[in-house]
């Protein structure tokens, strides 16, 4: 049978990894931006995103 492990255990985890790549990146003066980019033609199930032309 599977481990079963703790949700905020993980994510907490990850925080953490996720922090310390962005300080080492800031350090070189690089500045990571999330983007979300969406493929396909249900405009109408995401209403809050815009389509960009």
């Amino acid at each position: 049978m599977g481990e079963l492990i703790k949700g905020k255990a993980v994510a907490d985890a990850i925080t953490q990894e996720v922090k310390s790549s962005v300080s080492e990146l800031a350090a070189k003066n690089i500045h990571p931006k999330l983007m979300i980019v969406r493929v396909g033609e249900r405009q109408k199930k995401y209403p809050g995103f815009c389509m960009l032309q």
